[in-house]
Formats: structure tokens, C-alpha cells, sequence
């Protein structure tokens, strides 16, 4: 099967990928301007602010490793102030990231729609999204690490401590993703050959 047939077979599939794609990016642009927006604001508010009852219990989950069902009724507003605002940072630097990545993988899919997958430009997106995953293994573990000491100090629990490495998972994908990048960039360099003896 030719190239060209094997990339219109699954052109409905990249397309249905790069229109999720864009919307998981905007939704996570939105996402993280509001929580950017709302932390900001939070910094400005005064600690009375923060004497509603409304979220006097939260459940935070970890990575889905560890839950919190955190009981905000027995501490300050002040500090209540301090772990929404240090919640609402995390959300939006976590907006960066990922976003960064969606936006990245949308130009990737968009040359593929378009039948070009060995397009140089494509070696440098996953390049970038392979850095972006390395980058964010170490951050996003180091916020998520902030915000548990954060809650941890606020509660007044001594017996815990916060460990900070980066996220293997993420690191192990970005270590991936730069390889593949590689091979990507043999395949752009085969693709440019094959134009130039037509």
C-alpha cells in the first residue's frame, strides 16, 4: 500500500484527534486563566473573605496515588486563604504545561491531517513536547509537592513530609518522544530524498 493511501485511510482519525485536541486546548487555556485569575484576586482579598463554609470539606486527590478529605472548618481564614491561593497556582501552572504540550501535539496532528508527517517541522514539535514532558515531570511533581506541604503545615501534621522527585512516568514519555523525534527526523530526511529524485 502507497504512502498516500495508508495516510488518507487514516486521515478521519487524525482529524478526529486534532479537533479533540484543540478543544482539550482550549479548555485547558480556559481553565488556566481562570484559576490564574482567581489566585490573583485571592491575593488582594482579605482573610475575611475566606470565612465561608461552603468548601469546609474538600477532597484532593494526588495523582490519584493519595486523597485528601480535608476538613477546612477548624483552621484560620487566613490559612484557608493560603491553601486556595497556593491551589489555584498549582491549577494554572499545570494549565501551562499541559497546554503547551496539547498546543504542540494540535501542530503535529494538523501536518499529519495534511499528509505531511515527516514535515521538518513536525521533528521539532516532538522535540519540544518531548522537553515539555521532561520539564513538567520535575514541575509538576514540585508544585504537587507545595501544595501537600501547604495542606500539611495548615492541618498541623507533623508525622508527614513532603518527597520531591520528578514524575517518572512523564520523564520515561519525554525520554520516548525525543527518541521518536529521531526517528522522525531519519524519516523527514528519507522523505526530502524521495522528493528530490521525482
Amino acid at each position: 500500500m502507497r504512502s498516500e493511501e495508508y495516510l488518507q485511510k487514516y486521515h478521519g482519525v487524525t482529524k478526529f484527534l486534532r479537533i479533540l485536541a484543540q478543544i482539550s486546548f482550549w479548555l485547558v487555556v480556559v481553565l488556566g486563566a481562570a484559576s490564574l485569575a482567581l489566585g490573583v484576586a485571592t491575593l488582594f482579598m482579605s482573610s475575611d473573605s475566606f470565612t465561608f463554609n461552603f468548601l469546609d470539606n474538600i477532597r484532593l486527590s494526588m495523582d490519584g496515588v493519595l486523597q485528601f478529605d480535608l476538613s477546612l472548618a477548624n483552621i484560620t481564614a487566613t490559612t484557608k486563604k493560603e491553601i486556595i491561593t497556593t491551589i489555584l497556582f498549582a491549577l494554572s501552572s499545570f494549565a501551562i504545561i499541559y497546554g503547551l504540550i496539547i498546543s504542540q501535539l494540535t501542530s503535529f496532528l494538523k501536518t499529519v491531517e495534511n499528509g505531511m508527517p515527516f514535515a521538518s517541522a513536525n521533528v521539532k514539535r516532538l522535540n519540544m513536547i518531548g522537553i515539555l514532558f521532561i520539564v513538567g515531570s520535575f514541575i509538576i511533581n514540585t508544585v504537587y509537592g507545595l501544595v501537600a506541604n501547604k495542606i500539611i503545615h495548615a492541618l498541623g501534621i507533623s508525622t508527614l513530609s513532603v518527597n520531591l522527585q520528578s514524575d517518572a512516568n512523564m520523564l520515561f514519555m519525554g525520554i520516548i518522544i525525543i527518541i521518536l523525534a529521531g526517528i522522525f527526523r531519519y524519516g523527514s530526511y528519507l522523505q526530502d530524498e524521495y522528493d528530490a529524485t521525482i
